[in-house]
C-alpha cells in the first residue's frame, strides 16, 4: 500500500482509521490473515512486511527499533536508532536511487 499527498490531505487516517472506522491498513491484514485462516491446510504462507516513510527525499524504516529518545542519524547499516536512506531521482531517466 502507498499512501501520498500534502500534510493534512488525509493519508494516516486513511491508512489507519479510528475506532470502528478502520482504515485500509487494518482491514487488508485482517483479510489477509482471514485468507491465511481458511487456506492454512492447503497451504504454507510467509507474510513479510515492511512499513516505510519517506519525507522530503529521506526513507525512514519504520519498523527498526529505536534505542533513545534522540534524533536519529543518517545511516545505511544496522544503526539501533531509525535506518534512514537518502532517495535521489534522475529526472533525465526516471531512475530511483537509494
Amino acid at each position: 500500500m502507498f499512501a501520498y499527498g500534502q500534510t493534512g490531505a488525509g493519508k494516516t487516517f486513511t491508512m489507519y482509521g479510528s475506532p470502528g472506522s478502520e482504515g485500509t491498513a487494518p482491514r487488508t491484514i485482517h483479510e489477509l490473515f482471514m485468507l491465511i485462516e481458511r487456506d492454512r491446510g492447503r497451504f504454507k504462507h510467509t507474510v513479510m512486511a515492511s512499513m516505510m516513510e519517506l519525507h522530503r527525499n529521506e526513507l525512514v524504516d519504520l519498523l527498526v527499533p529505536r534505542t533513545s529518545p534522540r534524533k536519529s542519524t543518517p545511516s545505511f547499516g544496522g544503526s539501533p536508532e531509525k535506518q534512514k536512506y537518502n532517495i535521489h531521482v534522475d529526472t533525465r531517466t526516471s531512475e530511483v536511487h537509494i
